[in-house]
């Protein structure tokens, strides 16, 4: 969000709400690995964020 409140330009979803196993790969590594998915998401969160 910025500093007003307002989102940032973001896109839109590409798979629906319940849509779980669409993308197969990574349902899978998320069940199997989650220690990767859950690294994998660090880094998208700690490129969006700043620190001042």
């Amino acid at each position: 969000m910025h500093s007003s409140g307002e989102p940032h330009d973001e896109a839109p979803w590409s798979v629906g709400f319940c849509d779980c196993f669409s993308d197969m790969k990574t349902c899978c590594m998320a069940c199997l690995c989650p220690c990767i998915a859950f690294g994998r998401i660090s880094e998208i969160v700690d490129k969006g964020s700043t620190c001042k």
